[in-house]
């Protein structure tokens, strides 16, 4: 067993980690949007460190766009994990591990930690495994074990952990996220939003819950009283299944002024008119990652989940919320000590927080 830094619980693949180079290597990236989004920094570090490596990521379907033209992977590999079929699960997921089994990488990473990762990573039989050390099957699937620090700070700051035996200093990593818009679909965008005399204001209306989202009726009045000050036009975008949103936002901003609705739209096509507004107002979802990647100004609301694990360094960030005064230490954020939140922002507190973060970080 070798031990190499106070970080690692365990080295037990008889290599000096902090000098071994990598002609493969192999990130385990399944997630949603969001998660995916925070582990592109971890991967970025990585090429940094090995530039003449070959990196391999491994995501699932709905996730590929996130990273497919990220200059740091050389390639993606799309592991399907949808069960509904059972037989044809097993099938492509023996199909997938044969695969990648047979690349020999010299190094591989899991990010994702959860689900049969583990089984899956040992299949593969990277030369070098590094995960975290907090369940059975990661113990046993891998021979580089970090221990799993707190949870208590950013989601990527939790993950850069994981590339200590690396000689990768945490502080290495940023935090932060990256997306690269294509020129097509940058073209596109600014034909779609020419006037330079308004603000585009990105309107994120969905989310992945329901107590997530802030009321529509809340999110117009709150762009009425922003637009009492600037000249602003609201530029809708659609979330997937929660297409009602977008009407019932255009049902009662109409009367009011111009508003463009983003229907049809291709993700991609998504980031870049993202990336040319002055700024998105959103939930805690995938958009407001997308947001914090193309480095537009962001407006969140946090309504039950904390900004703490999702709040970027390198990107004009504003996380509304109200916690709660009497918050039992039952229903508080574990070990973190965070209080829970109140639900039920006012629209009154929302207009005094985004009239501050527009005017002292915005300069409007």
């Amino acid at each position: 067993m070798l031990k190499l830094t106070e970080k690692y619980y365990l080295n037990n693949s008889g290599y000096d980690l902090a000098v071994e180079k990598f002609d493969d290597i192999c990130v385990y990236c399944w997630g949603l949007l969001g998660d995916v989004f925070t582990r592109v920094p971890i991967i970025e570090a990585l090429r940094e460190k090995y530039p003449d490596s070959k990196i391999t990521v491994v995501v699932d379907a709905y996730s590929r766009k996130v990273i497919e033209h990220h200059p740091a992977i050389d390639h993606i590999i799309v592991f399907d994990r949808n069960k509904k079929s059972l037989l044809r699960y097993v099938f492509k997921a023996i199909k997938s591990v044969l695969y990648l089994r047979s690349k020999k990488f010299d190094l591989s990473i899991n990010l994702y930690s959860g689900g049969a990762s583990a089984f899956i990573t040992r299949l593969t039989n990277a030369r070098i495994r590094i995960a975290f050390n907090h369940t059975k099957k990661l113990r046993q699937a891998n021979n580089v074990l970090v221990r799993h620090p707190s949870i208590c700070q950013n989601a990527t700051k939790v993950l850069a952990e994981l590339l200590t035996p690396l000689a990768i200093k945490t502080e290495q990593v940023r935090i932060g996220s990256s997306y690269f818009c294509q020129a097509k679909d940058r073209s596109k965008a600014k034909t779609l939003l020419q006037n330079e005399q308004v603000k585009y204001i990105a309107v994120n209306l969905g989310a992945s819950t329901e107590d997530k989202i802030w009321p529509i009726r809340n999110v117009v009045a709150l762009l009425l009283e922003l637009a009492k000050r600037h000249a602003i036009v609201p530029v809708v975008f659609e979330n997937p299944g929660q297409e009602y949103l977008a009407h019932e936002f255009n049902a009662l901003y109409k009367a009011h002024g111009r508003s463009i609705q983003l229907s049809g739209f291709a993700f991609p096509e998504e980031a870049a008119v993202l990336e040319q507004c002055d700024l998105l107002i959103s939930a805690d979802t995938g958009l407001m990652h997308l947001g914090s990647a193309v480095k537009t100004p962001i407006f969140a609301f946090f309504l039950v989940t904390r900004p703490e694990p999702v709040t970027p360094e390198d990107c004009l960030f504003h996380a509304c919320m109200l916690e709660l005064e009497d918050s039992n230490d039952d229903f508080s954020w574990g070990d973190c000590g965070w209080s829970m939140l109140n639900k039920d922002i006012p629209v009154e507190f929302a207009v005094t927080e985004l009239k501050k973060f527009v005017e002292n970080k915005l300069g409007w």
